[in-house]
């Protein structure tokens, strides 16, 4: 027998998905039964495991039980199978989209932009066409729209949005939801609703040519889509270097900051990539990693999100604009392909990105038992293509070298053997499963086939020096270090031999390193290096030989190679010979090292330089120059210069690249001053942008030294202009310069990018532009400089408790300014930790009082009292200490016993903190009216006619209608009394004699019920 491994959530309240464990042979709609709905039809996946089933009936968020019958699998019958799903909520399904025009128009009172509400499919992301006749109830809280209702037809609405005349500018929101619908639509009346904003901008403004975001949605909770009035790009909002390619680096003028649940959650946003359309971006949130807690921060299933961004417009002005929606993902994760890679790896693909998932090779391999590694995919910057780069749904499986060994003769371990495979992927959370179960994905089997490969990578040699050389291999390879060997021919001999004393001309034998380089190159090559000056080793002085003397190659040993994708190595040595045609080491090399290149890099003041060859250090601090220069003129053309450093290789491996900086020490400006800000100044102040650096006492690695060596470069002036912004970390230069600490005292550390201006209303020492955790500094905090000789840090101190242990939000004024009146860019708001510390709580506040079981409200006036209202009948003199039940928020707090003066009127409560602070709750205690007992009446009437209280018996009435009534004809609704009490309910009037006597029961707010007869009697 076998049996169902999942049954989905429903995709929507007509579609169901069922997943089993093995391939069934068929199935149809009579195999399955749901109680509360109806199976219209079944549709088999080709991979028979999958089976889709057309439903009607079923209601939206609620739980089903799907029951299974006589489902065959190779001719055997399964019996019965039940397993459980849920449908979604109708707001898990479509989103109602309102889409401005324009982000801004004039608030001219005649300025107009359309606005679309759009319904989409959540699932698909697309409009829902089939969507007619749904009518919209639309509102704005500034200027008008051409209509008050809307209708969507074929899944859209469009009206027009008219300007108000402010002198200010103000910023309009819209709203809209759905008050008429029919069919399958009717259940989003009241649930599905749109929200956008529109600038107003005052009349005039600049500000008219910014770019506003018209609108912001997502499904996936790694990801917002940004919609704009204009057409943007990923340029808008990340830094591109002097060849207009991206950096990588976010902008700090333009932002866009991401917010949800009120903004207690703040999602630091990654990057950014292109959207569906020339006016949409897609921003990416970042990812924590193990070193990163802080920005694991994606957004949260079924809740508000807020996107809030901040552009520059042509006039340098910062606009901002915002949109909020509510995120849902209504969509579960699943497997879309499984591809190897070699023998040793597994590519996973998903349908969208992936936070974690469990694996399993050939119903036993796992990650547990290190079988394997598993490396999710990442969205990250690529340097060589200079783009975001977004592979979150790829997942890589690397089989350990050592523990994954499968059975049989011919098996290597950490291999995959040739032929068929399975692979199971369960428990597959998007990252909208870290916050709502029913987006974790079903279990899925697929197949994936090995084929055998023996290729063995292909090596090649290239001499860049006759001390260097460079092994490449045309795939992914590991070389043995110990296993390559330099040789030289023998020529009496007649063989290849070890390069060794005597051996050719050699007089002592060389000393090789063998190093992996560590370059964006997609193959990998590995660095032979000859340590010794060749004139050593073969005592040139004396012999007049040296290595052009000789034959040279590199042997790389038996076994010495190995090709990552298969596990294969050399099985006979590998050749590699040295002298081949233009090979340094054919002739003497007499050549001094040139500069061939120079670049700047995103750090101010420091440059690549690339050598014609391999350079070595000067001396023993590793400087690859004794001395650097930069030269350039004035704007009175005279030559200045100024000192730099050479600081070490780059990072590629290769000896022919190294850093020079400007950013040293100078003897010729003011006490921290650097050579880097005198030539920024020099060449803002209208000097040449035309320099040329100066290399002096420059060595090959064969011992042919320069003296000076020049490269002429620009440094352009678009380049140098600093803004005045919180400065951004050196080694991180996404992350920023605050800081927030709870050591001994609370305080937040902010560093700018200049000196801070301490006075006016752009002051940096002025509580008024700052925001803490969306609220006002609170009473009694100080912002002071740092220090004397810090004057572009502040240090703001807080009273104990403010700051919250863990994440935590600044937001500066806009208005702040630098002390040379630079008005502050960039960011405005940041994130920060703190650290958890020891210290006592002042929180004396009450989460909830209780008087004999019946919750107080706080009185609106004054925190510190409450009010509560007892039953009926209730006999406060009864009450006791015991009844007053308050709770306080800190679990540390003490909370005394309650008192009373007035024999239960008033009550007091005093709460006292764990440090000592004490605050007493008032409680006013009132008691209920008792309900009403008057079921009586005001008047009956009898079709229109009023009947008059019988004299005898006051629940009698009695009315003569017109001549020619006919009492058969009468209706309970021609019967109608009027209680007294607006409390009391009236029951519907009855008959039991054809309308000649009518009977009504009235019940009091007590349920005092009182039957009134009405006697009927028509004119002759």
């Amino acid at each position: 027998m076998f049996f169902a491994e999942v049954i989905e959530s429903a995709i929507n309240k007509t579609t169901v998905e069922v997943t089993f464990s093995h391939e069934l042979d068929k199935a149809t709609a009579e195999n399955f039964t749901i109680e509360g709905g109806k199976v219209n039809s079944a549709s088999v996946s080709e991979n028979k495991k999958t089976v889709t089933l057309d439903v009607s009936g079923l209601d939206y968020d609620t739980d089903y039980t799907l029951v299974a019958t006589d489902l065959v699998y190779k001719g055997e019958a399964s019996g019965t199978l039940s397993a459980k799903f849920s449908t979604p909520a109708v707001t898990d399904l479509w989103d109602l989209q309102v889409i401005p025009g324009k982000g801004s128009i004039e608030a001219n009172g005649t300025d107009n932009t359309t606005v679309t509400f759009q319904l989409v499919d959540k699932v698909t992301g697309e409009v829902d066409t089939n969507a007619n006749d749904l009518v919209l109830d639309l509102n704005t809280t500034h200027g008008a729209l051409a209509q008050k209702r809307a209708t969507i037809q074929n899944g859209k609405a469009t009206v027009v949005l008219r300007s108000e005349f402010n002198a200010k500018g103000v910023t309009a929101k819209i709203d809209a939801q759905i008050i008429e619908a029919s069919g399958d639509y009717k259940d989003l009346i009241g649930e599905v609703v749109g929200t956008a904003n529109v600038q107003f901008t005052a009349p005039g403004s600049s500000e008219v040519d910014a770019v506003y975001l018209t609108a912001a949605n997502t499904n996936e909770a790694d990801r917002v889509t940004l919609t704009f009035d204009k057409a943007v790009s990923v340029a808008d909002f990340v830094e591109t270097d002097v060849n207009g390619q991206l950096t990588g680096v976010l902008r700090t003028d333009n932002t866009v900051t991401v917010t949800q649940n009120g903004g207690t959650k703040t999602p630091d946003v990654a990057g950014f990539l292109p959207g569906p359309t020339k006016n949409t971006l897609v921003a990416v949130l970042k990812i924590a990693d193990a070193d990163d807690a802080q920005a694991n921060e994606v957004l949260t299933d079924n809740s508000d999100v807020k996107v809030a961004v901040t552009m520059q417009n042509s006039a340098g002005q910062a606009t901002d604009s915002n949109q909020e929606f509510k995120f849902t993902d209504a969509r579960v994760p699943q497997v879309t392909s499984v591809n190897p890679v070699g023998l040793n790896k597994l590519t996973v693909k998903f349908s969208e990105p992936i936070a974690k998932a469990d694996f399993l090779i050939d119903g036993f391999y796992n990650l547990e038992d290190d079988h394997f590694s598993v490396e999710y995919g990442k969205f990250e910057f690529d340097t060589k293509s200079k783009n975001f780069v977004d592979n979150r749904n790829l997942v890589t499986l690397t089989l350990d070298e050592v523990n994954y060994e499968e059975s049989g003769e011919d098996t290597l371990a950490g291999y995959f053997s040739a032929g068929k495979h399975a692979l199971q992927v369960s428990k597959i959370h998007d990252f909208a499963a870290l916050s709502d179960d029913n987006n974790i994905g079903s279990t899925q089997n697929l197949e994936f086939n090995i084929v055998a490969n023996s290729d063995l990578a292909v090596s090649t040699v290239k001499v860049d020096s006759p001390n260097q050389y460079r092994i490449t291999f045309d795939k992914d390879a590991k070389l043995d270090d110990t296993k390559v060997e330099l040789q030289v021919y023998d020529t009496d001999a007649k063989e290849w031999v070890a390069a060794d004393n005597g051996k050719g001309d050699l007089k002592a034998k060389p000393t090789i390193s063998v190093n992996k380089i560590k370059g964006d190159t997609a193959i990998e090559q590995y660095k032979v290096e000859v340590e010794e000056a060749w004139t050593t080793l073969y005592q040139t002085a004396t012999t007049n030989n040296n290595y052009y003397n000789d034959k040279y190659r590199l042997v790389i040993k038996k076994d010495g190679l190995k090709t990552n994708v298969n596990g294969k190595t050399n099985t006979s040595d590998i050749e590699l010979p040295l002298n081949f045609a233009g090979s340094a080491m054919n002739t003497p090399d007499t050549t001094s090292p040139v500069i061939s290149k120079v670049e700047a890099t995103d750090i101010a003041g420091r440059y690549v330089v690339t050598m014609s060859e391999p350079v070595q250090d000067v001396d023993s601090d590793g400087k690859l120059a004794k001395e650097v220069e930069f030269i350039g003129k004035d704007k009175d053309g005279k030559v200045r210069t100024f000192k730099g450093e050479a600081d070490g290789y780059t990072e590629d491996g290769l000896d022919n690249k190294f850093y020079v900086d400007t950013d040293i020490n100078s003897t010729n400006a003011a006490p921290g001053a650097t050579e880097y800000d005198l030539i920024k100044d020099l060449v803002l102040k209208g000097g040449s942008e035309n320099w040329t650096l100066v290399l002096k006492d420059v060595t090959d690695d064969i011992g042919n030294k320069a003296a000076t060596v020049t490269k002429d470069f620009l440094i352009k002036s678009k380049e140098l202009v600093s803004k005045f912004e919180v400065k951004k970390n050196t080694t991180d230069p996404v992350t920023y310069a605050v800081v927030g600490s709870k050591d001994g005292k609370e305080t937040i550390e902010i560093t700018f990018t200049e000196n801070v201006g301490l006075t006016g209303v752009g002051s940096a020492i002025d509580t008024a532009n700052f925001q803490l955790n969306g609220a006002d500094l609170p009473t009694g905090t100080s912002i002071a400089l740092k220090g004397s000789n810090a004057a572009d840090t502040i240090v703001i101190t807080v009273k104990d408790g403010t700051l919250k242990e863990g994440s935590n939000v600044i937001t500066l004024g806009k208005n702040l300014v630098s002390k040379e009146g630079k008005e502050l860019t960039g960011a405005y708001a940041f994130t920060f930790n703190v650290d958890p510390v020891a210290a006592s709580s002042d929180d004396a506040s009450v989460t909830e009082i209780k008087v004999d079981g019946v919750q107080a409200t706080v009185d609106p006036t004054n925190a510190e009292v409450y009010n509560v209202e007892l039953p009926s009948g209730t006999d406060l003199t009864a009450l006791t200490a015991a009844d007053v039940v308050a709770t306080a928020t800190d679990s540390e707090a003490t909370v005394a016993t309650a008192t009373t003066a007035d024999n239960g009127t008033t009550w007091t409560v005093e709460v006292e903190a764990e440090d000592g602070t004490k605050v007493t709750y008032t409680i006013n205690v009132t008691v209920a009216t008792a309900p009403s007992d008057d079921a009586s009446v005001t008047e009956v009437k009898v079709d229109g006619v009023q009947a008059t209280v019988d004299p005898t018996n006051a629940e009698v009435y009695n009315v003569e209608l017109p001549s020619g009534t006919d009492l058969t004809a009468l209706t309970a609704a021609d019967v109608v009394a009027t209680a007294t009490d607006s409390e009391a309910t009236v029951a519907t009037a009855t008959t039991a004699d054809n309308g000649t006597t009518w009977i009504v029961e009235v019940e009091a707010e007590d349920g005092t019920k009182v039957t009134y007869t009405i006697n009927i009697t028509v004119a002759p």
